[in-house]
């Protein structure tokens, strides 16, 4: 009978919970960074152009602040009880 021994044996639970401090990290950036741009393409200064315009620049902020949230709502940690 073959046997198959995997490297390490044993458990290593630093190795998971390194990965979950990145992925945190990683979300909480991308969430604020998202949040920033959503309020940086109203102070960007653009020509006056159509009124549609603004409706879907509106639409994208909304899209780009709510996503930012989620994504730092996301990031932090599962409360256990």
């Amino acid at each position: 009978m073959n046997t198959v021994t995997v490297y390490p044996p044993y458990a290593m639970p630093h190795a998971t919970e390194d990965r979950v401090s990145v992925k945190r990290v990683v979300l909480a950036m991308a969430g604020f960074a998202l949040m920033v741009s959503a309020f940086g393409l109203w102070v960007a200064p653009v020509q006056d152009g159509e009124p549609s315009l603004y409706l879907m620049k509106l639409g994208l902020s909304l899209f780009m602040l709510l996503g930012g949230v989620a994504f730092l709502l996301s990031s932090r940690p599962l409360r256990r009880r």
